[in-house]
């Protein structure tokens, strides 16, 4: 732990060492009391010798999120939180979960290993049939070969992507995909140049229309859809508000926008040429639909619970395809039909099989693993994983995997006696949980900071 103006110093000395040209901006600030929230875009190129390791000639980026206690007009204490793994796999570094280790040798042993993805989101199937998935956490589009599960190849910030939530295909073969923190689209043209355009923090759904235009909507941190050009060169046009929250769409055959309403348990269709747009609803009563896609056929399927249910357009009926007991975000259908899932909460990719059973195409596991706390049991002890979007649990000597507590926050985590205190930056809340009695002691939200910490 590097502390005082001398510790910043020495820090800072061997990054420049390593990294001669480094810099980081701030994209954005947020105050309260005598604590500042800043998140910074970082970017250097490796030519110097680094913690003993030579020279790579790579160039990485990556974001940072950094709490400063300011006190006497200095700072005087900080927390801070960025991509460390993501950092290694820019200078070329393929990392995975470290082999058992062999008795004797020093080394710990893994209790619990990582996941293929960290935390996938938007998936697309691409124009060679390899499936693209929007890595936001992991900074990257992952090419996946959908037989073998092999990341064949890593788009990432050395390629001018950075923070994908969700992705689609112009018909040039550029690549579209919106970064929901940082409020901005993307394109990489197929000759590998890149732009950007902002239009509002929580951007998330992005589709491209008949005409090559990019249609985008706010499904968080607002609610809107937008239009922009398909060189991200003009400024987003705002075609409405207050559409109760739209998630993955796709456009249809017929040329209309079909929608998942996340707040109405709806899907909607859309007529975007309108003006102003007409909305028509095509389901109702769907239990939290998050994403729509069509097949080859021209069926509409949606992401609703339990799992993926097809749509009959004409007359709203809803037949259940695929059950599916796991965190979802998204999915894919191939020109064969065969359909794809991303595991958000499991890190990986996984084909629904006709009897509903999952082929995982890559490693389940960890995807961004927070707090650690441990608590006595009568058969030993219990491990406990903030893992962001649920809270993990391990029998403490086998590692073995124990029932994962339903609706309660992950992130960080920290014991109190028999309770534990939990806190998640996503939902931005602070809870008390009794694991033995299954009991929610207290939840409070509303806090002025991002909860990163306990």
């Amino acid at each position: 732990e590097l502390a005082g103006a001398a510790g910043l110093k020495l820090f800072i000395e061997n990054l420049r060492t390593g990294f001669p040209d480094w810099n980081c901006t701030i994209e954005d600030t947020m105050a309260a009391g005598d604590k500042v929230m800043v998140r910074y875009l970082c970017a250097g190129t490796h030519t110097g010798e680094w913690n003993d390791l030579a020279p790579t000639g790579k160039s990485i980026q990556f974001q940072s999120i950094i709490v400063h206690r300011i006190a006497d007009g200095q700072v005087a204490e900080d927390w801070s939180e960025y991509d460390s793994l993501g950092w290694m796999q820019q200078l070329g570094f393929v990392l995975g979960p470290p082999a058992q280790a062999a008795a004797g040798d020093g080394a710990p042993p893994v209790l619990v290993a990582g996941a293929q993805i960290r935390s996938p989101n938007g998936i697309k199937v691409g124009p060679a049939g390899n499936l693209y998935v929007a890595n936001g956490f992991g900074q990257a589009i992952l090419v996946i070969d959908p037989d073998t599960g092999e990341i064949l190849k890593r788009l990432g910030p050395e390629a001018g992507v950075d923070g994908p939530d969700d992705l689609a295909f112009g018909p040039d073969g550029s690549i579209y995909w919106t970064d929901l923190f940082r409020g901005t689209v993307g394109r990489l043209t197929p000759d590998g140049a890149t732009s950007s355009q902002t239009v509002a923090p929580g951007v998330n759904p992005i589709a491209v229309g008949p005409d090559g235009r990019v249609y985008v909507g706010l499904a968080f941190m607002g609610d809107a859809l937008y239009v922009l050009d398909a060189e991200l060169a003009g400024p987003p046009q705002l075609l409405a508000e207050g559409l109760g929250g739209l998630n993955s769409f796709e456009f249809g055959a017929d040329g209309l926008l079909y929608a998942p309403v996340m707040d109405r348990g709806e899907v909607v269709r859309i007529d975007v040429d309108s003006d102003p747009i007409q909305i028509e609803t095509v389901a109702a009563e769907l239990d939290g639909p998050v994403a729509v896609k069509f097949d080859a056929a021209g069926d509409l399927f949606a992401l609703a619970a339990p799992g993926i249910v097809r749509i009959d357009p004409t007359t709203g009926a809803v037949e259940t395809v695929a059950s599916i007991p796991y965190g979802l975000d998204n999915f894919a259908i191939d020109a064969a039909g065969r359909l794809f899932v991303s595991l958000i909460t499991e890190g990986t990719i996984a084909e629904v099989m006709a009897d509903d059973t999952l082929r995982m195409l890559g490693a389940t596991g960890l995807v961004l693993p927070g707090g650690l706390a441990v608590l006595p049991t009568a058969e030993g002890e219990t491990v406990y994983q903030g893992d962001f979007w649920m809270l993990r649990q391990f029998d403490g000597a086998t590692g073995a995997v124990l029932a994962d507590p339903l609706g309660i926050p992950g992130g960080t985590v920290a014991a109190d006696g028999p309770d534990l205190v939990l806190t998640n930056s996503f939902v931005n809340v602070v809870a008390v949980w009794n694991p033995q009695t299954d009991e929610m002691l207290a939840m409070h939200f509303d806090f002025a900071l991002s909860l990163i910490h306990i």
